[in-house]
């Protein structure tokens, strides 16, 4: 086969993959990026095929924790368990107020947007510690 020539696949081919990729737990490629602003970092998750309204952020410690609940079903069975499904797992910098976190859907990105803004408390912050003798 020459370089650049096309390959044609049968439509009923690409369907059974798609099929079988969803029915084994596949899904569209998530991507997340980090970008420093001018008041904070904002942490950017697109998860495609995931309605924002089932989108979850929580603050654990350190962390903001992006994730969305998915149902499993018991073969043989019409029970279902929701699991957790994390998209995004960020660490918050230490210079980062994890109080203040807020999130919002950018609509022109199709994206969810994560701010945590600065620790102004926390910023040029200097103390001399004694010694204790």
């Amino acid at each position: 086969m020459r370089k650049g020539a096309q390959v044609k696949i049968a439509p009923e081919i690409l369907k059974g993959i798609d099929l079988s990729n969803s029915l084994n737990g596949g899904s569209s490629e998530i991507s997340n990026w980090l970008e420093q602003a001018e008041n904070g970092y904002e942490f950017f998750v697109r998860v495609p095929g995931v309605e924002v309204e089932k989108l979850s952020v929580e603050v654990v410690q350190n962390r903001v924790l992006v994730y969305y609940m998915f149902p499993l079903y018991q073969q043989g069975g019409d029970d279902e368990q929701l699991h957790a499904r994390v998209v995004g797992n960020f660490s918050i910098p230490a210079d980062g107020d994890y109080e203040r976190v807020s999130a919002s859907y950018e609509h022109s990105e199709k994206c969810l947007r994560i701010e945590v803004p600065f620790n102004e408390q926390q910023k040029g912050y200097r103390s001399k510690v004694e010694i204790e003798r």
